[in-house]
């Protein structure tokens, strides 16, 4: 995944250092920014029954972030909560939380990408 940067008028493509996908949306990890773009197929079912926006991008300076979790409910699938200033404050429901917008529902089984996400965020963020 890629996103443009326009630069003095030029456009170029910047990689990710981490991205991650999963049934909620993409994450994808630059030097300075972090990208949430919640477009998956259970962010559009979720709309019905929680009245969540089905399709949000948000840009998130690294500098805001104040905290990186992986929650892990009982009953849904897990999800990479972003805690910074303005974000919804976590409610303790966890179809709520887990549709939220700064939240990412995911996959099924294979996660590993989100891990390794997480993982190269704290060592930029340097929670020391």
């Amino acid at each position: 995944m890629s996103s443009e940067l326009t630069m003095n008028g030029a456009s170029g493509v910047r990689e990710p250092i981490a991205y991650a996908a999963g049934i909620g949306g993409s994450v994808s990890l630059f030097e300075k920014e972090l990208l949430i773009v919640r477009d998956g197929w259970i962010n559009h079912l979720f709309r019905w029954i929680s009245g969540a926006t089905p399709r949000i991008e948000r840009t998130i300076p690294l500098r805001h972030i104040s905290g990186v979790a992986i929650v892990k409910p009982l009953l849904l699938n897990e999800y990479l909560l972003i805690a910074y200033p303005g974000a919804p404050p976590a409610t303790g429901y966890q179809l709520h939380d887990a549709v939220s917008e700064n939240a990412v529902m995911m996959n099924f089984f294979d996660n590993r990408s989100f891990y390794a996400l997480k993982e190269k965020l704290d060592a930029l963020l340097d929670y020391k």
